[in-house]
C-alpha cells in the first residue's frame, strides 16, 4: 500500500496529544513540509530562496532525528495509525 503525500498529510492531522513531543514533532513537520510542497507545486508566482530551502531541509532532518529518539513500540504504533483508517483502526478482526 503505497501513502501519497495527501493521504499521509490528512491521517497526519489527528490528534496526537497521546504520542509523545518526538513524534508529534514529526507529524507537525512533516504537515508544514507538504503544505510548502504543494505552494510550490501549485502556486506559479511563488517563491523560494536558498536560505529559506536550506531551513526547511534542517526542519525535516530535526523532525527524522526526533522520530528516531522516539522508542521503535510508539514509532510502529504511530506509523500503524497513519496506515490504518481510523474505521479499519477500530474494526474487530473476524
Amino acid at each position: 500500500m503505497a501513502l501519497g503525500g495527501d493521504h499521509a498529510d490528512q491521517r497526519l492531522q489527528g490528534d496526537y496529544s497521546d504520542h509523545p513531543e518526538a513524534i508529534r514533532t514529526f507529524a507537525d513537520t512533516f504537515i508544514a513540509l507538504h503544505r510548502q510542497r504543494l505552494l510550490a507545486d501549485e502556486d506559479p508566482s511563488a517563491t523560494f530562496t536558498a536560505a529559506e530551502a536550506q531551513v526547511w531541509v534542517e526542519r525535516a532532518a530535526d523532525a527524522i532525528n526526533a522520530f528516531l529518539s522516539a522508542d521503535p513500540t510508539q514509532r510502529r504504533a504511530f506509523a500503524i495509525e497513519i496506515l490504518l483508517h481510523p474505521a479499519e483502526a477500530q474494526e474487530p478482526a473476524n
